[in-house]
């Protein structure tokens, strides 16, 4: 019993307290309910004789079992409580909280484990285990956080993250390492949301040669793409194309988590390359299929790449003049701006200045 409780003294006292302790061990996830049934049963049958029979020695005995039941219901609740303050802390140093993924620690980790099983012979069956990485972009993300908000950006990674939920089986009561629906038992993988809209997936399986490894890899990778060329999300009545861009590496014993991450990643690019006929397409399949307010996201990385570019050749252009100078500030103009101005300054000997001088001619940039 807790300290400073108040000791109950009647029946129907001992009964109360009885019933919130059973109520509150029978609702809480952590607990064996085994024990807590047991428990819970050989105090019911003290209180029960009590009150069939409810004479001074019954009463007693019922209230030294209920007694017995609190002092266990007690130490349950402290131990669930330390068990829990470390589980949060686990949690939340491999968990992304806002979508409930598994985070970039979570992905070196597995990367570097990959390494480990790799360098490892094969098992009594002759297989070996081969891992394969798919990195995942989301196409139009930046549109979408600026034309309809971050939230709606924020409901859009959740949904991804839920999408990659919806292609695993989950074996091993966590999403941190999970088979392939679409593969056989020998196969498994984990996913992660590195940042941004940066998800990465990495698969494992058994075979006995790569080129077996790389079939299974190839025939998941492609039902997973498959499964993403029509995929949406709703926010606030509305519905979003959800279609990433992704690329897949074949794990090489000699890859640390910065190379496979950049193999996967230039393969994730190459995808990129045809962004505009994948997402027209999903938004063509959605209207065929009658989605209600479907809204087509802007591509604000291509519109930034264009007025960057025609910002060059204006740039470029004014270098013909010899009365050109240039003046960064760092403070004002974006990266990409602040290197731009300072390549042309060297590449057309230009007299380059890093920060605006008092008197800036008409000429000047």
């Amino acid at each position: 019993m807790a300290d400073g409780e108040k000791r109950p003294k009647t029946l129907e006292e001992i009964t109360t307290q009885f019933e919130e302790y059973s109520a509150i061990l029978l609702d809480n996830p952590f607990i064996s309910k085994n024990l807590s049934l047991k428990s819970i049963a050989n105090a019911q049958t003290a209180l029960d004789l009590a009150k069939a029979n409810p004479t001074a020695e019954n009463i007693a005995v019922a209230k030294s079992t209920v007694d017995l039941f609190h002092h266990y219901a007690i130490g349950v609740f402290h131990s669930d409580a330390r068990r829990f303050s470390r589980d949060r802390h686990k949690i939340a140093a491999t968990t992304d909280s806002l979508t409930n993924s598994p985070n970039r620690a979570v992905h070196n980790e597995r990367i570097h484990n990959a390494q480990r099983e790799m360098n490892k012979g094969p098992d009594s069956d002759g297989n070996k285990n081969y891992f394969a990485l798919v990195v995942f972009d989301l196409d139009r993300f930046k549109g979408l956080n600026d034309d309809y908000g971050h939230l709606a950006g924020d409901a859009g990674l959740k949904a991804f993250a839920d999408h990659l939920r919806s292609i695993t089986r989950d074996d091993r009561g966590d999403d941190l390492y999970t088979p392939l629906r679409s593969l056989d038992k020998r196969s498994d993988h984990s996913f992660s949301r590195l940042g941004g809209d940066e998800f990465t997936l990495l698969m494992n399986t058994k075979a006995s040669t790569l080129e077996e490894a790389q079939d299974s890899f190839t025939t998941a990778f492609t039902r997973i793409r498959d499964h993403f060329k029509t995929s949406s999300f709703s926010y606030e009545s509305m519905t979003f194309p959800l279609i990433p861009s992704s690329g897949m590496h074949i794990l090489e014993k000699d890859d640390d988590t910065d190379s496979a991450f950049k193999k996967a990643d230039a393969a994730q690019l190459e995808h990129k390359a045809n962004k505009h006929e994948r997402y027209q397409a999903a938004v063509t399949a959605l209207q065929d299929a009658n989605v209600e307010n479907l809204r087509i996201v802007a591509d604000k990385r291509e519109e930034e790449a264009t007025d960057n570019a025609t910002l060059l050749s204006a740039l470029q252009a004014l270098t013909e003049d010899d009365a050109v100078s240039i003046h960064v500030d760092h403070d004002k103009a974006n990266a990409f701006v602040a290197k731009i101005l300072l390549e042309i300054g060297d590449n057309h000997d230009i007299p380059v200045f890093e920060a605006p001088p008092p008197d800036v001619g008409e000429h000047s940039l």
